[in-house]
């Protein structure tokens, strides 16, 4: 079964960056999170999130910062990954972790299932990178 092994640490920074407002989450201590398909997934002190990445016009409704940010954190390492050519799932199932994540958080599947949609279609595409093998 899915879980965190560890709580979400982590301490808030409000910004402005080029005129527009940021807010991110930094890490305090590691957050791990074993998942039932992709396994351990171990996110580091220090890394830096902006939580979910909704639009500002839907943030009343899905804040950045909601019940799934635990989640949203593994997935936005997932998508550094991605980008860097290092992840060893594709965005297509980060994006099932993603939703998964966000079920042990508490969210109802069916607000779980629209965000799992959103990040499916308008989210980041990468696909998997094999490890080496000895």
């Amino acid at each position: 079964m899915s879980k965190f092994l560890t709580p979400l640490h982590a301490r808030v920074t409000e910004s402005e960056v080029d005129g527009e407002f940021r807010r991110t989450v930094t890490l305090n201590v590691d957050l791990i999170y074993v998942d039932d398909l992709a396994g351990r997934i171990v996110v580091k002190a220090g890394f830096e999130s902006d939580g979910a990445s909704v639009p500002q016009w839907f943030w009343n409704r899905y804040p950045p910062f909601g019940k799934y940010l635990a989640a949203a954190v593994v997935h936005d390492l997932l998508c550094v990954q991605g980008h860097a050519d290092e992840c060893a799932i594709s965005s297509k199932e980060a994006a099932a972790v993603f939703y998964r994540a966000m079920l042990v958080c508490g969210v109802g599947k069916f607000r779980a299932w629209k965000m799992w949609q959103a990040v499916r279609w308008f989210g980041p595409r990468w696909k998997a990178q094999k490890k080496p093998t000895d």
